[in-house]
């Protein structure tokens, strides 16, 4: 009788502990989760952003400078133009 009762008392708390949550605790866990991916791509989002904002800026800087080097050209001439850069 007495190991009855200890498997009984092992078994009421294993189903205790192991009981599907109520609808209420599941609800709340699926929008807890849902949050958190969420603000995992809105992270991945913004670190995409700031990646492609900064290689953009290099792609306008390097079209800049070549822009620029092109004007100088054609107003002092290649060959002093290429002295000055070198210089």
């Amino acid at each position: 009788m007495k190991s009855f009762l200890i498997g009984l008392g092992v078994g009421v708390a294993a189903g205790l502990l192991l009981a599907p949550a109520s609808g209420e605790e599941t609800r709340h866990r699926i929008a807890e989760g849902a949050h958190d991916l969420r603000e995992q791509g809105q992270r991945k989002v913004a670190k995409v952003i700031r990646m492609g904002r900064r290689e953009a800026g290099d792609a306008g800087r390097d079209a800049a400078q070549k822009a620029y080097d092109r004007a100088v050209e054609k107003v002092v001439g290649p060959d002093i133009s290429q002295q000055s850069r070198q210089g």
